[in-house]
């Protein structure tokens, strides 16, 4: 658990950097980070499983680092360990 959060947390940290940094330079990058977010919160498997995602759609599942990081702690508050 603590792995994933040092990862989750460096996630984190790296993204807002970026778009800090770019928001200074380029005042609209809040509007791409307010759309880029909710897309997000609808592409991460939060509340259904990964298996009920369509063969064709796994390469948005495999895009969105968070859908890997909630894959993992599902398996570890479920399971007890993480399994790949």
């Amino acid at each position: 658990m603590p792995l994933l959060q040092s990862i989750q947390c460096l996630l984190i940290v790296g993204v807002n950097l970026i778009t800090a940094s770019l928001n200074v330079v380029y005042g609209d990058v809040k509007y791409v980070v307010n759309l880029a977010v909710m897309l997000l919160f609808y592409l991460t498997p939060v509340f259904y499983q990964v298996q009920t995602i369509g063969e064709k759609y796994q390469v948005l599942y495999t895009w969105n680092p968070l859908a890997v990081l909630i894959q993992g702690y599902r398996e570890i508050c479920f399971t007890g360990m993480y399994l790949n």
